[in-house]
């Protein structure tokens, strides 16, 4: 039942931090100052190249990924003299990216982003759905950031699924 899952998430949690341990992402926690160098830099958007099979790229505006299959990567260079499919993300999808990484993250969101990057659709959709989860407790603002409560974190799908904006 959610009762005992977040039971269980709330046993967990306090016995990593009576532990020395951070909970700085959803489902990642760490001594200080030894975050995850890769992860973090997803999601802080930071542009990556993923060279070969199966590799994924991201510039900050379009994902680039390579065919999985080995015989059709190599295929495709022979061809087209490149391999991957390319999607680029419009407004919508880079806001509903935005939500669901900084979300992820102890570090949260932050409103100013949000209100300076995104149309006044998005930023009403995102105003009128986050109230009820801090009259919840399970986002809290601190200053500028919006962040998942402990709470929060154990049930965050819920949660990011509501502030993901659909046309």
């Amino acid at each position: 039942s959610e009762d005992l899952c977040l039971e269980m998430g709330e046993v967990l949690i306090s016995t990593l931090k009576g532990n020395g341990y951070e909970h700085y992402e959803i489902s990642n926690f760490a001594k200080p100052g030894f975050y995850s160098k890769h992860n973090s830099s997803y999601w802080d958007f930071t542009p990556y190249l993923g060279i070969g099979v199966s590799a994924h790229s991201y510039d900050g505006t379009s994902r680039r990924y390579n065919p999985f299959n080995i015989k059709t990567y190599m295929d495709s260079i022979r061809v087209k003299g490149t391999a991957f499919e390319e999607e680029v993300l419009d407004i919508a999808q880079k806001y509903n990216e935005y939500v669901m990484l900084r979300l992820r993250t102890k570090r949260g969101l932050s409103k100013n982003y949000i209100y300076s990057n995104f149309p006044d659709v998005i930023t009403k959709y995102f105003d009128s759905n986050i109230s009820k989860f801090i009259g919840q407790n399970l986002l809290f603002i601190c200053g500028d950031n919006i962040g998942l409560s402990e709470k929060g974190f154990t049930i965050s799908d819920m949660v990011i699924r509501d502030l993901i904006y659909v046309k």
